[in-house]
């Protein structure tokens, strides 16, 4: 079916119940095809309920996909489903294996010192497209320690999306446990910046700092698990 030639040409509109297999753009004058003139048009199939196999690199493009359409990254092992309305493809199977990642933990005013024999852990994984699960433990040495001064911050492992009502509406995003050799306090978890969390101690509700729920020292430990929304 040929188009209409103009200075930006436009692909004509495909006849009802017809399959687009490919376009072709001929400029002036021109009497031979290349191949870098020819825009494949095939949309992807598989069998009722199968997937499309690609990789994270390859996936097809939004003009060989149809809403719905499900992919297998073999390289990822995630299965996407394609949407037009969002970016390509969305993930649908939470990811399996954990990331680690070294959590920070600093004060709004002077950062705490762990000391030696400290310890910092942390992984995440992917819960759904851009939604990710972190777990965090944070342990004070056995001497040197300094509880430091302010309140105290944790970093995540990605960026949160600032746009996302976790951190735009200070909405709690998972739990935490605050520990010293005696007494173990829970606390909620919310986000303070795009990189960082906050833990308010349950029962007081203030933020934990180098003195709630009480002066930090040699032994004790900090772990949370919460999720949020990547950009």
């Amino acid at each position: 079916m040929a188009g209409t030639a103009a200075g930006s040409p436009v692909a004509p509109t495909a006849p009802a119940n017809s399959i687009i297999l490919a376009q072709v753009l001929i400029g002036p004058g021109v009497t031979t095809i290349v191949s870098g003139n020819i825009t494949d048009r095939r949309i992807y199939n598989s069998a009722l309920g199968g997937l499309v196999l690609c990789t994270s690199s390859t996936q097809p493009a939004a003009g060989n996909s149809y809403n719905g359409m499900a992919i297998l990254e073999t390289n990822t092992t995630r299965v996407k489903v394609y949407n037009s309305s969002l970016p390509l493809y969305q993930q649908v199977t939470p990811d399996v294996s954990w990331t680690t990642y070294t959590p920070a933990l600093t004060a709004s005013t002077t950062n705490p010192t762990l000391g030696p024999g400290s310890a910092t852990f942390g992984r995440y994984r992917f819960l759904a497209e851009k939604y990710i699960r972190v777990q965090v433990r944070i342990l004070f040495g056995t001497s040197g320690t300094n509880a430091g001064s302010g309140f105290y911050r944790i970093s995540t492992p990605l960026t949160a999306d600032g746009g996302n009502i976790e951190l735009s509406n200070n909405i709690p995003i998972g739990s935490a446990w605050l520990f010293n050799t005696a007494i173990q306090k829970s606390g909620v978890v919310r986000l303070i910046t795009s990189t960082t969390i906050e833990i308010e101690e349950a029962s007081s509700g203030n933020a934990v700092s180098n003195s709630v729920p009480y002066v930090w020292s040699v032994n004790n430990q900090i772990t949370a698990q919460f999720d949020f929304t990547t950009v």
